[in-house]
């Protein structure tokens, strides 16, 4: 299957560390990709370099084919960018919502701003989003009047106002407490069903072993295991990821 997103020899670092060390993967539509591994394995930088929001220290990355982020960017790759911004949704790990703007407002934003979506048809879509993730009844409340999950599953709506073709999940349960999670994993599982195209760094195991189509494990900035996550869990090809499941007791 044709690849929608791509890393090769991808690198980044933050002055004298090397944070990913020439990672080459590639994410076909509908795969749901689960990337776990210890803390500052490079899980995070992977998504924000595939988010555009970190630039490579050097390789590439290809959206449908195109270099939309490099080392040293070209009026091409810039180009490129811009064209696809918006077919690359994030979650992230504490929300971002603006806190003076109701659930509503945040979602209606970037649909109105970037797609010049008009205001009542912006509004429609937030309302459908909000039914989606189980949130309609709060459409005219403000964030700080929400719990973690709810304002998670509200950060969720705002990615999908933009129509992604692929959702990059960073950590989004990790702040929540552990009754608050479920609620959240529930919508992404949602997705998952219908076919969105999603890479998800976690540490919910359950997740990334039931829901997950695809397991990538990193250590120290590197690409350990990538695997179905049945084979992963029973039998780690790594010593590596033998370690770290142990610690997990799975």
């Amino acid at each position: 299957m044709t690849a929608l997103m791509e890393a090769e020899a991808l690198t980044k670092r933050f002055g004298a560390a090397e944070v990913l060390r020439g990672i080459t993967l590639s994410f076909a539509p509908k795969e749901v990709v689960s990337v776990i591994g210890p803390s500052g394995s490079g899980k995070t930088t992977l998504l924000r370099c595939l988010a555009m929001l970190e630039t490579p220290s050097a390789g590439e990355i290809r959206f449908d084919g195109r270099i939309i982020s490099q080392a040293v960017s070209t009026s091409e790759s810039r180009r490129n960018a811009r064209a696809v911004r918006a077919d690359v949704g994030m979650v992230f790990q504490h929300f971002n919502l603006w806190p003076h703007k109701t659930v509503t407002g945040n979602i209606i934003e970037a649909p109105m701003r970037v797609k010049g979506i008009r205001r009542a048809d912006a509004i429609a879509q937030a309302e459908a989003l909000l039914e989606k993730v189980g949130l309609y009844d709060k459409r005219d409340a403000y964030p700080a009047r929400l719990s973690g999950g709810q304002q998670q599953r509200v950060a969720i709506a705002r990615a999908l106002a933009m129509n992604p073709q692929i959702l990059l999940f960073d950590e989004p349960t990790s702040a929540l407490d552990p009754e608050l999670r479920g609620e959240v994993l529930a919508v992404m599982r949602s997705l998952a069903l219908e076919g969105m195209t999603m890479l998800v760094v976690t540490h919910e195991m359950g997740f990334a072993r039931n829901v997950g189509t695809r397991l990538i494990f990193m250590d120290q900035g590197s690409v350990v295991e990538d695997r179905i996550p049945t084979a992963f869990f029973t039998e780690p090809s790594s010593d590596r990821a033998r370690k770290f499941l142990d610690i997990l007791e799975i």
